[in-house]
């Protein structure tokens, strides 16, 4: 039995090793929470505290059993309660643990089939985090079996200091607690597993070993390192940054990210970022008026950018009328519209079907009788399985009047908000992360004393359109703690309708107001060739949008626009008045399309971007030799930490076939290995006998050490062609001895 096994067995190493893990792994969450990889890294302490405890018994088995509830308990807890994005639905609770439990097991079910489908909607919580979890879990497994190993516990914590010194040269977060703790846990359980080895010996020998003498030193060490590291001088950066030198080689400065190319996509979980424009036409939209198409819709803001949320999904069949949402209609003003929509370009991948606001009805050649659709309760969206070029359908959509005028009379909110809204609206829909103070400062000063909702939500759409500048190029990337819309507010003042949407939505919330996020494409360009009924609207790239919806207690979602030079095309409140001016032109309670020459300064968006941007072939060979040169340099370190089982590798390999060749090199590759370590003469000529007492040394039976030797002369001077068994004894009787000397040369 080795030591390192010897040591896990034990009961206070156990107990040791689980703590350990659980610390060294914790000290990883701070960073990624700054560098907004998650959010409230302190929710997974009853994961942790789960896996430590289980990790502290003899039961292996139990340790994936509490693995499984505390991932479970964490999802539900934090997906199905009352503070969880799921509770929106209505559907999901406390008060049914089983239920909820098996509702978000469905759910995460619907997801994995949308990934396998290619549709970036299964990417989401609460199937991200779960998968994060059940990382988590593997993690902490692995480090608590490394902890044991000596040379696998360098190569964790190498790997470990190398990861957080690049992110804290590479960013704006500097991990620097975290990489002493880590060093510290490292030196004090290499300390642990030499003391474990020095006991062994000892006791062996007949006498105590020094518990509190070695512990003494080790301590001494560590304080004395830490002491003079703390008091000393920290120079400068010495090197260049090599995360600004790639930035720049791709023309991603200061000033800005790299270039992306317009277009629809469902992530939006990183925001910012120039990009450049694309005309290729996605959609067609025949119907008697313009139209936003809503498509996403988005309740989680994470201070980076949006995530979808918990959507409650019923199967609805194909022609049938689905169940109102959003809106009332019986007070809000409007009436059902169709739009036949045919899809016209390649590269739509998304898992939405699009449709005006709000859609209640889908049929088309696209479908079948009797095919079921999913359609969201909570939000309105309609899914798919994607959204092939020549798919086309018919949306019936209720479409609303200008709501201003009913908007108004609207009896004022309470002093405190939030009252104002239904429970699982403010539970869901009022959800922000720790943003900055002068964000809500600003949305205080906005707000003043006003007490109507629709002058609220005027007056912030308001301010937004009439003080920042509309622009897509020189558009910064937040920095990785840098709040997205604190940054556009205070910083750089200027983007597109991404920032300003977002804006309007987190302004808003502070204020105790719910909204939520919509990204879909504003109105596409007439196409005067078209001859057929009604009007045809063409929508390209470039016409990916994102909006706000603001919810009206007794009315519902009534979406709004901040982003200047866009306007929501409201229906005519004459219904008998021309549906289209000329492209232009505008109407009263109507607005259409600029034309083409202005689309470039005018469209945007990246709630909507792919990532297809301008090949640079320098900058892509630059950071290719990047790439290669960090994996030679962990490559190097792996090759260093794990060099015995490298050599362990490379001599089974010379003895790989049951040859008579092989076993000449096989024995040759001993004896050199042997003058290497000294057991042997450099300079003197040594036979295979003479290593009779070299042989004794490392414990190799004599029996099996003669069987080698005769079946090696019998070959050298008989020429006999040893038999399979013989090369087979002989190699293991080999490969002992290569494993003990490789042992001691460690």
């Amino acid at each position: 039995m080795s030591p390192a096994y010897d040591v896990a067995l034990s009961a206070p190493f156990r107990i040791f090793t689980a703590i350990l893990s659980a610390l060294w792994l914790w000290m990883f969450l701070s960073p990624m929470e700054q560098l907004h990889l998650v959010n409230q890294a302190t929710s997974f302490a009853m994961v942790f505290l789960g896996l430590l405890v289980a990790q502290m018994t003899p039961w292996r088995w139990l340790r994936g059993i509490a693995a499984f509830v505390v991932t479970e308990a964490y999802i539900v807890h934090y997906y199905a309660g009352p503070v969880g994005v799921l509770q929106g639905s209505g559907h999901i609770g406390h008060e049914n643990v089983a239920q909820s439990l098996i509702d978000i097991t469905r759910y995460e079910w619907q997801q994995g089939v949308w990934l396998l489908h290619g549709t970036e909607q299964g990417w989401a919580d609460p199937l991200q985090t779960h998968l994060f979890l059940w990382c988590i879990c593997c993690m902490y497994w692995l480090i608590a079996y490394a902890s044991a190993r000596v040379r696998l516990w360098l190569f964790y914590n190498v790997s470990a200091a190398v990861l957080l010194a690049i992110v804290d040269g590479n960013t704006a977060v500097h991990p620097n607690w975290a990489l002493v703790v880590v060093l510290i846990l490292c030196v004090f359980n290499l300390g642990l597993l030499q003391f474990r080895r020095l006991r062994t010996r000892v006791v062996q020998s007949g006498r105590g070993a020094p518990s509190r003498r070695y512990f003494a030193s080790l301590l001494a060490l560590l304080s004395i390192s830490l002491t003079v590291a703390w008091v000393l001088p920290k120079d400068g950066p010495v090197w260049a940054d090599p995360a600004k030198a790639i930035a720049a080689w791709h023309g991603n400065g200061p000033g800005g990210a790299a270039q992306k190319v317009i277009g629809y996509q469902e992530n939006n979980e990183h925001l910012g970022g120039s990009f450049v424009m694309n005309h290729d036409p996605v959609l067609t939209m025949v119907s008697k008026y313009p139209a936003y198409l809503r498509g996403m819709v988005y309740s989680y803001y994470t201070g980076q950018g949006w995530q979808p949320g918990y959507n409650h999904f019923v199967p609805v069949p194909v022609g049938e009328t689905f169940a109102e949402y959003g809106l009332d209609q019986r007070k809000v003003k409007g009436k059902p519209v169709q739009q036949k929509i045919t899809v016209v370009g390649e590269n739509l991948r998304t898992s939405v079907l699009f449709g005006a606001y709000a859609v209640q009805q889908v049929k088309g050649s696209g479908f079948t009788d009797g095919d079921a659709l999913e359609v969201s309760q909570d939000t309105g969206i309609v899914s798919v399985h994607g959204m092939p070029k020549g798919l086309t359908y018919t949306v019936t959509s209720y479409e609303m009047q200008t709501p201003d005028d009913t908007l108004q009379k609207l009896p004022p909110l309470p002093d405190e908000r939030e009252a104002a809204f239904p429970v699982d609206i403010r539970e869901t829909y009022l959800q922000l992360p720790a943003i900055p103070d002068r964000v809500r400062q600003l949305a205080y000063r906005l707000a003043g004393n006003k007490h109507s909702e629709y002058d609220i939500v005027t007056t912030v759409r308001d301010f937004l359109r009439y003080n920042y500048t509309y622009e897509t190029q020189g558009i910064p990337q937040p920095a990785a703690n840098q709040d997205y819309v604190d940054q556009f507010l205070f910083d750089s003042k200027k983007g597109y309708c991404n920032n300003f949407s977002t804006s309007m939505a987190v302004l808003l919330r502070a204020l105790g107001i719910p909204t939520r996020w919509v990204t879909g494409f504003a109105p596409g360009e007439e196409d005067p060739s078209y001859k057929g009924p009604d009007f045809k609207y063409t929508y390209e790239n470039a016409d990916a949008h994102s909006w706000v919806e603001v919810y009206f207690p007794n009315y519902g979602w009534v979406p709004f626009d901040p982003t200047p030079n866009f306007d929501l095309p409201y229906l005519p409140t004459d219904s008998t008045a021309t549906p289209t001016p000329a492209v232009g032109q505008t109407t009263t309670n109507m607005t259409v399309n600029p034309p083409k020459a202005s689309k470039v300064d005018k469209t945007d968006t990246h709630a909507a971007t792919t990532a297809n941007a301008s090949m640079d072939w320098g900058a892509w060979f630059r950071t290719v030799l990047w790439g290669l040169a960090i994996a030679a340099a962990v490559l190097l370190v792996g090759l260093w930490v794990f060099r015995r089982r490298v050599q362990v590798m490379r001599s089974q390999w010379i003895w790989r076939q049951l040859t008579d060749q092989a076993m000449l090199r096989a024995l040759q590759h001993l004896v050199n290995l042997l003058r290497r370590m000294g057991d042997i003469p450099r300079h003197n000529s040594t036979t295979l006998r003479d290593l009779r007492q070299v042989a004794e040394t490392y414990g190799v039976d004599g029996e099996d050490y003669r069987h080698l030797v005769q079946t090696a002369e019998s070959y050298w001077y008989g020429r006999k062609t040893p038999s399979e068994d013989d090369l087979r004894r002989a190699r293991q009787t080999w490969l002992r001895w290569i494993l003990r000397v490789l042992r001691r040369d460690s």
